[in-house]
């Protein structure tokens, strides 16, 4: 169970949540679909978990040197053969619940739209592989935000609503945006935390470019956008019940990395911003149907 690292689904849902938030406040909201999109969300996040874990381990970066808690490889409780068995019948499992999706929201008759989404679908499952396996995996070379901020992000909030409502609306960029950069401030605490071993390891991350103290300016850039887009949301479709919420939870959070002293101290504030986001996701799309 350790390597499907289920504590990571919070932030992996969230997304989905805002799309449903902003689907109901539409009056287009549909438990049905709510559900697929869930778990293919899941799904994905499982997958990508299994293959960060098989990733990291066969380039020897998942070693003795690392900060964070030992991964299920690098314990030995699991075999690499296992793990990819493993990761087969997740991806089958997440093309099943996709398609369903796709299926159930547009039906057979938006072939075209279907086709693109059915792409989509297959998009995000090999970003989900591609983040540490084979030789160009995009998270050795620095992309690890740009992917998790389009597909946490703008794909899962733009792409979900489209779901609900059979149209692109634009202004749930912003929302989508804010859920990207909060993601990607996950991802960014992990790596400064990881600095030392990936370095040695040749994972290349934004991180490794960058002192302690730029990467917490760089982190607090990440939330502090985050909250202007969710502020900028709410002012454009006056829904600005509540606002300051959301920016407490931020600027918790801008005050918590800032008092970081050593790279260590970045690991306990991963599964803080994590469910942050969650509670964020859950607030605004509370805060946007009053």
């Amino acid at each position: 169970m350790d390597a499907l690292r289920l504590r990571t689904l919070p932030l992996s849902i969230s997304g989905s949540i805002v799309a449903a938030g902003i689907a109901q406040s539409q009056r287009a909201f549909s438990w049905g679909i709510f559900i697929l999109i869930l778990l293919t969300a899941s799904f994905l996040q499982i997958l990508s978990n299994m293959a960060n874990d098989y990733g990291d381990f066969s380039k020897g970066t998942d070693n003795e040197n690392r900060v964070g808690p030992a991964r299920a490889l690098q314990r030995g409780e699991i075999t690499a053969r296992e793990l990819l068995i493993a990761m087969c019948v997740v991806c089958a499992m997440c093309m099943v619940a996709g398609l369903t999706l796709v299926i159930v929201s547009l039906g057979v008759k938006a072939l075209l739209v279907a086709g693109i989404f059915i792409l989509l679908g297959a998009g995000c499952i090999l970003a989900a592989i591609k983040y540490t396996v084979g030789k160009k995996a995009y998270g050795y070379v620095g992309l690890g935000e740009v992917f998790v901020f389009l597909f946490f992000g703008l794909v899962s909030i733009t792409g979900g609503l489209f779901l609900y409502t059979g149209h692109f609306y634009a202004l749930s960029l912003l929302p989508g945006a804010a859920i990207g950069l909060l993601s990607s401030g996950v991802l960014n605490l992990n790596n400064m935390r990881d600095v030392e071993n990936d370095k040695i390891s040749g994972k290349n991350t934004l991180a490794s470019h960058m002192s302690i103290r730029s990467g917490k300016i760089y982190q607090s850039v990440l939330i502090l956008l985050a909250m202007l887009c969710f502020g900028l949301y709410q002012k454009l479709t006056d829904s600005t019940q509540m606002w300051y919420l959301i920016s407490v939870i931020c600027l918790l959070n801008v005050y918590s990395t800032m008092e970081v002293k050593e790279r260590s101290g970045f690991d306990k504030y991963l599964k803080v911003l994590s469910l942050s986001t969650f509670a964020i996701a859950i607030l605004f799309s509370v805060i946007i149907n009053l």
